[in-house]
C-alpha cells in the first residue's frame, strides 16, 4: 500500500470512529551504508523502513499511536489505540485545531534519480577512493573510520482539514575521522560532505582534508590560557548553532519562559554583523521539503536581522496558541527512518547565517593572539534557556601574528552563547559550509576567555 493511500486510509477509518480530527503521517526509508574501519570497509547494507503515525482529536482530547506496517489491520489498530488514549486524556484548553491547506512552494534540489538508483557496488568504490585519497596525501595516517551514506525517502501527510500532500527525497554523504601518528604523537582529522544531489557530492576533497588536518594535528603545544580572539569553523559554528541558539528560538520555549530570548522580539540581541535565518525552502538544503511534519508549506523566516531579533519559528499548535500564522517548523525528532513513531514539535529546518565578504585568511591575518577552532566537544551539555556553555577545543591551533602557527592541547572555552553573539562578534566569513541543516560561514569572537 501506498503511503498516501494509507494515510487516507487512516484517516477515513478514525472518521467512522466519531473523531473530531484526525492526522496521519506516512514515511518510507531505503537506505545503503557503508562503513569504513581501521583503512578497511568493515560493512556494506541496505536496509528499509517506514511506518505510520496516526493522532486524532476528540472534544480537544489528543491521542497518537503507531505502526511500522501499512497494513490495513494494523493501520485500523493505530488508530484504535490513538482514540483509546486520547480518551483518557484531560482536554487540551489550547487546541485549536489541525492546519488547513496552503499552496506549497517550489523547492530545488530535493531529489535526484542519481542517487535513488545508485548500487551499493558504487558506494563501496567511494568508500575505497576515500580510504585511499586519505592515505596517499599523508603517510603517516595510522588509522580511520567513516561511511558512505546514500538514502531515499517519501513522506506523506492527511488530515481531515483537507490535506494530502506527499514528497520524495534524496541525500548522500560521506566523511572520514583520520588518526595520524609521529611516534607517541597523535593527530586527529575530520571532514565530510553531504548533498541531495550525486552531481553535486564531493567524497574526495574531504577525504584529502580530513588526513591534512590530522598531520598538521601532529606537534600539539600547550598555550597560555587567557583573553584571546577565536576563529570558528564552520563545524564548530554550526555545533554551538543546533545545540544551543536553535532550541533558543522555539516558539514554545519563547511562550513557557525557557530562552533568554523570550519578550526580546524587536530588540537587538546580537551583532549587527549577524543575520540569521531559518529557511526550510533552501535549494538542495539537508532539511528542505516542501511541507513540514504537519503538512504546513515550508517558509522563509528572518530570525535575526543585522542583530535584531525578529521571530521564532512555530509549528501550528504552538502558532494557535500566540495567535500567530505557523514557521512550517514542525518536525518529528527521532532517528533516521522512525519520524512516525511521534508526534511534531517544535524545531529548525536550515538554519542560515548570512555570509560576509571576508576570506578565511583575510579574518586570521589580522590577528596577533588567537585560536582557530576546527571541532569542539561538549555543546550537547549546554543549558539553552541560559545559553551557558563550555566545550573543548578539540581540534584546533593557535593564531600568531596573522598565521597559523602550531596545533594546541586541547583548550576549553566557555561563556553563554547570547553574550558572545552581543558582544564579541568579529568578522563573519565568506566561505559557507553545508553541516547537515546549518549553513554558515567561519565566525571570529573577540575577547573570549580560552582555559587551558
Amino acid at each position: 500500500m501506498r503511503v498516501l493511500d494509507a494515510c487516507k486510509k487512516a484517516v477515513k477509518y478514525a472518521e467512522q470512529l466519531g473523531v473530531d480530527e484526525c492526522e496521519a503521517f506516512a514515511s518510507y526509508y531505503k537506505v545503503t551504508n557503508i562503513e569504513i574501519e581501521k583503512m578497511h570497509i568493515k560493512s556494506a547494507y541496505t536496509r528499509s523502513i517506514g511506518g505510520i503515525g496516526v493522532r486524532v482529536v476528540k472534544d480537544r482530547k489528543v491521542g497518537f499511536s503507531y505502526t511500522n506496517t501499512v497494513r490495513m489491520r494494523n493501520i485500523k489498530k493505530a488508530v484504535e489505540d490513538a482514540l483509546s488514549i486520547a480518551n483518557t486524556r484531560k482536554p487540551d484548553e489550547r487546541w485549536k485545531n489541525l492546519p488547513s491547506p496552503e499552496r506549497y512552494p517550489v523547492v530545488r534540489k530535493l531529489y535526484d534519480k542519481g542517487v535513488k538508483s545508485l548500487e551499493s557496488d558504487r558506494l563501496v568504490e567511494m568508500a575505497l577512493e576515500m580510504i585511499d585519497t586519505a592515505k596517499d596525501v599523508n603517510k603517516k595516517v595510522a588509522s580511520m573510520s567513516g561511511s558512505v551514506v546514500a538514502g531515499y525517502s517519501v513522506k506523506a501527510i492527511v488530515n481531515s482539514q483537507g490535506i494530502e500532500c506527499i514528497d520524495r527525497g534524496t541525500v548522500i554523504g560521506g566523511g572520514l575521522y583520520v588518526i595520524s601518528r609521529d611516534g607517541g604523537d597523535v593527530g586527529v582529522g575530520y571532514d565530510f560532505d553531504v548533498k541531495r544531489t550525486l552531481r553535486e557530492f564531493d567524497h574526495i576533497e574531504p577525504s584529502k582534508s580530513a588526513s591534512e588536518i590530522s598531520m598538521k594535528h601532529l606537534g600539539k603545544r600547550k598555550i597560555e590560557g587567557g583573553k584571546m580572539t577565536i576563529v570558528l569553523h564552520p563545524f564548530a559554528v554550526a555545533d554551538l548553532l543546533s545545540n544551543i541558539f536553535a532550541p533558543e528560538i522555539q516558539g514554545d520555549r519563547a511562550y513557557k519562559k525557557q530562552t533568554p530570548y523570550a519578550d526580546r522580539i524587536g530588540e537587538k540581541v546580537a551583532s549587527g554583523k549577524l543575520t540569521i535565518i531559518d529557511d526550510g525552502t533552501y535549494s538542495g538544503g539537508y532539511a528542505s521539503a516542501k511541507f513540514d511534519a504537519e503538512g504546513v508549506p515550508t517558509k522563509r523566516t528572518v530570525i535575526i536581522s543585522r542583530g535584531r531579533l525578529m521571530n521564532f519559528i512555530y509549528n501550528s499548535y504552538w502558532a494557535n496558541v500566540v495567535g500567530k500564522e505557523s514557521t512550517g517548523n514542525a518536525v518529528r525528532k527521532t532517528a533516521l527512518g522512525n519520524d512516525y513513531s511521534v508526534e511534531p514539535t517544535v524545531g529548525i529546518s536550515n538554519l542560515i547565517v548570512k555570509p560576509s565578504k571576508y576570506s578565511l585568511d583575510e579574518m586570521i591575518s589580522d590577528i596577533k593572539n588567537g585560536l582557530y577552532c576546527i571541532t569542539l566537544l561538549g555543546s550537547h551539555t549546554a543549558n539553552p534557556e541560559t545559553g551557558t556553555f563550555s566545550v573543548v577545543a578539540y581540534v584546533a591551533f593557535k593564531i600568531e601574528n596573522g598565521e597559523i602557527a602550531y596545533p594546541v592541547k586541547q583548550a576549553m572555552i566557555a561563556g553563554k552563547l547570547p553574550e558572545l553573539l552581543l558582544k564579541n562578534v568579529d568578522v563573519v566569513g565568506s566561505e559557507v559550509r553545508m553541516v547537515y541543516n546549518v549553513i554558515t560561514p567561519h565566525i571570529s569572537f573577540r575577547n573570549v576567555t580560552v582555559s587551558c
